[in-house]
């Protein structure tokens, strides 16, 4: 505590110094914190559904392991059902389709959703109003004119009104006609789908009857495992089953899916978490891991050329401290003690630092996604949580014993009779050639970062 105490009178005591290295940490924790941020939101954030770990996405993989584009009318989705009712407890499916609705007779885009019966009891989701869908809506496609609103939609769209169910929503569908549906239920505040972008409504499965003649309609199937059932086992049951599939169909086009295309039977199967992050287990991962790499690697180096530069200002700023220091050891002060002052010093540098660098992490993510372009849905909403605080504190000790280590150990070696005398700690030439060994690295590395930023 004493040393916390000393700490923070010295670094007030240059409030010049204090402000510089502070904002130079946040610049270099921030960005670290904000690429996090995104593969948080991407790949980590558990999604507002019951056990989200044990929600299965079935994935089709090709030789290389990654996703392969394999489009699942519903009919194979029933094929699938009623064929792994002992791999699955619950195997229930959705598709993504592009709308025109109708609100106060005013044509809108939107993203809806076709979902079976049994998705939102499958992912344990309770109706914020009214009731999600039953097992009749899903049965025949001109019964079925029913939709659940998406919270999001009944705030914006309908103004919040309590007395939403029973209204109508009119879709219009290409090539058919329209649709008008009846409003039986509105999910909770925090549930937005599984994956981006998110849907403004759900309407059963059943019902691409009325889409598939506009487009290709790909159903993703997602489910929870029987008790004692393993992944690996499921994974090869499922294999098993694509293979009746493929083998019922006969290698034809199912009657009235011309879009869908052939039901391939090279492909293998692979159960991915499905509610671990909106990237969602349907996409290729491939390019997610390329851009997260390259994100990271220019991140670290703007850490890496944070911490040099703070680095050489301690370094600089324990040269004018030499007296001090010998002072201290002269009195009796151990080598340890010395090392502990100064370190402590650097740690709290940096976790103000790292304060700063969420406040700078937020900042700029809200900057990107007000100046994005409105037709752009590349950028990801994310959240600072309580993952993406523990990794920016994490990251700021880590670069404070980084900054501090050198200085502290130059301090705490040195000898007193040297230092009274004004001599440098081992020497005017090695504190010299420190100084420019972290000036030339620094050089280099905003050099590699301007060259790759410009590719």
């Amino acid at each position: 505590m004493t040393d916390l105490r000393f700490a923070i009178r010295q670094l007030l005591k240059n409030p010049g110094f204090t402000a510089v290295a502070v904002l130079t940490l946040a610049l270099g924790i921030g960005a670290n914190t904000a690429i996090f941020g995104q593969i948080n939101e991407l790949l980590l954030r558990p999604l507002p559904v019951k056990d989200p770990a044990d929600l299965l996405g079935v994935v089709l993989v090709d030789q290389t392991g990654d996703f392969a584009s394999q489009n699942i009318p519903y009919p194979i989705y029933r094929d699938y059902s009623e064929q792994s009712a002992g791999v699955f407890k619950s195997l229930a499916a959705y598709a993504t389709v592009f709308i025109s609705a109708e609100i106060a007779g005013e044509p809108r885009f939107s993203v809806g959703q076709l979902a079976t019966a049994n998705y939102f009891s499958t992912l344990g989701v309770v109706p914020a109003l009214g009731r999600f869908f039953l097992a009749d809506d899903d049965r025949v496609a001109e019964q079925s004119a029913v939709v659940v609103l998406s919270h999001a939609c009944w705030r914006n769209w309908f103004k919040a009104d309590p007395a939403v169910i029973g209204k109508t929503l009119a879709l219009r569908p290409a090539f058919v006609e329209p649709l008008t549906c009846t409003i039986v239920g509105v999910a909770p505040a925090n549930f937005s789908g599984l994956e981006q972008p998110s849907p403004q409504f759900w309407i059963p499965a059943v019902m691409e009857e009325h889409f598939k003649r506009a487009t290709s309609v790909n159903f993703r199937m997602v489910g929870r495992l029987t008790p004692g059932m393993t992944r690996r086992r499921a994974a090869a049951a499922m294999d098993v089953v694509a293979a009746a599939v493929s083998m019922k169909h006969g290698g034809r086009v199912i009657p009235g899916y011309q879009n869908e295309g052939i039901f391939r039977s090279d492909l293998r199967t692979e159960l991915r978490p499905a509610a671990l992050g909106t990237w969602g287990a349907f996409r290729p991962l491939a390019t997610l891991r390329m851009a997260r790499l390259l994100a990271l690697g220019a991140a670290a180096l703007v850490l890496l050329i944070a911490c040099a530069n703070i680095a050489n200002l301690l370094l600089a700023r324990a040269e004018r401290r030499r007296k001090e220091t010998a002072i201290r050891l002269s009195l009796g002060a151990s080598r340890g003690r010395i090392l502990r002052l100064l370190l402590t010093e650097s740690l709290l540098l940096s976790l103000v630092g790292g304060a700063v660098g969420l406040l700078v992490a937020q900042w700029s993510h809200h900057l990107l996604m007000t100046l994005k372009p409105g037709d752009v849905d590349l950028l990801v909403s994310a959240r600072i949580d309580l993952r993406a605080t523990s990794f920016s504190f994490l990251i700021a000790l880590i670069s404070g014993l980084v900054i501090g280590s050198i200085p502290a150990w130059r301090g705490s070696r040195q000898d007193p009779n040297f230092a009274l005398k004004g001599h440098a700690v081992g020497g005017p030439a090695h504190g010299l050639r420190l100084n420019d060994w972290f000036a030339s690295a620094q050089i280099a590395r905003s050099l590699v970062f301007l060259i790759a930023a410009g590719m």
